[in-house]
């Protein structure tokens, strides 16, 4: 087990948690690769939600994270295990978990976004959809209606 499984696990018993720990360890895992704030965390967290819901996407967090190209991390070739051994870093990887679980149940501030990016890049999808949300970091998308 982890350092990371670990702080999740025991974030989930003192919570009373009782939902998938899979599911909230791989929302953790991509929102710390993913989102340069917390606010950030809590969006790209309702992404994956938005996506889990469509039709058009896998039913469950997990396989949306890990589909094929669409978070970047996940196909960086770097290590996909957050390091955080440090006290700052257990520190934000706690306070990361709190965010996401809140999020997956939260309403969703990104109204329906199914698609993000960074401010500084330009995916050519972009143009395919319009944009319903922004944060200092990042761009949210969805189909246009």
């Amino acid at each position: 087990m982890t350092s990371a499984t670990a702080m999740v696990l025991a974030w989930a018993i003192m919570s009373g948690y009782d939902g998938n720990l899979t599911d909230i360890e791989c929302l953790v895992t991509n929102a710390w690769f993913e989102a340069g704030s917390y606010q950030d965390a809590r969006s790209i967290t309702q992404v994956v939600r938005n996506r889990v819901a469509s039709k058009y996407y896998e039913s469950d967090p997990c396989a949306v994270i890990w589909e094929p190209v669409q978070f970047s991390w996940t196909g960086d070739k770097r290590s996909d295990q957050p390091n955080v051994e440090s006290g700052w870093a257990a520190r934000k990887w706690v306070r990361m978990t709190i965010v996401v679980a809140w999020a997956w149940d939260a309403p969703d501030m990104t109204s329906g976004a199914t698609h993000y990016h960074a401010r500084y890049v330009w995916p050519e999808w972009a143009e395919r959809y319009c944009v319903v949300y922004e944060t200092k970091h990042h761009i949210y998308y969805k189909e246009c209606a």
